[in-house]
């Protein structure tokens, strides 16, 4: 059965509870901090830094983070799955106002928006991209950029980025954008060869993370 992929603003209190629950537990443990040390390490290539290979890895290698983060929280809670921040729906959801933990001594100061970071006609061009290249690239500079931007620190700065929970629920709509698009134009996709493809430091490549559903996951 897939993992359902949840709206974070629709939620309710137990599930709600479930995440924040095992995010802490992981932050107790150790584990959340290793998968920040993992985006700190910019070698990685896995946002566009003026290179077409940093462009083509982005979507990628962080869908492959989104499911190895996942990974972790389940084992710490076996119902849990990543909700995903659906911009247009409006700002910050509600119940992560008070969820601002402190990560391995990162302060979480995240502004508290309360309006959206994108608009529905926004969505509605970047659907409109016929080309990988393109399609990633302005998906990633807006509204992606701008929501880490927006959100303050830690968001906005890439080494410390997923110290704050919000993280995982800011690339849960990137990637489920994504597989629309994805939907809408199949078998078009990064192409990306030899250690290019493999998105470290994982074993998991482009290929082996082209289809949600062969992935075992779906947006709800």
């Amino acid at each position: 059965m897939a993992i359902k992929r949840k709206n974070a603003f629709k939620l309710d209190a137990a599930e709600q509870k479930t995440f924040i629950d095992a995010v802490n537990a992981m932050i107790a443990s150790g584990a959340y901090v290793k998968l920040v040390k993992i985006h700190a390490d910019m070698s990685h290539n896995m946002h566009d830094m003026g290179t077409l290979v940093s462009r083509l890895r982005f979507l990628s290698w962080h869908r492959a983070y989104l499911l190895h983060f996942e990974e972790e929280l389940r084992k710490v809670a076996s119902a849990a799955s990543v909700p995903y921040w659906k911009w247009v729906d409006g700002g910050v959801p509600p119940w992560l106002k008070t969820f601002t933990p402190t990560v391995d001594g990162v302060v979480n100061k995240r502004n508290f928006l309360t309006s959206s970071i994108t608009t529905p006609g926004r969505i509605a061009d970047l659907m409109k991209f016929k080309t990988y290249p393109d399609f990633t690239h302005e998906l990633e500079v807006d509204p992606h950029n701008q929501g880490h931007v927006a959100l303050g620190p830690p968001m906005e700065d890439v080494p410390t980025a997923p110290s704050d929970p919000i993280f995982w629920m800011h690339h849960g709509e990137v990637d489920r954008i994504w597989a629309e698009w994805q939907a809408k134009f199949p078998g078009k996709g990064p192409i990306l060869t030899g250690k290019d493809a493999t998105m470290d430091p994982w074993t998991d490549t482009v290929a082996s993370l082209d289809s949600i559903s062969t992935l075992g996951y779906e947006y709800v």
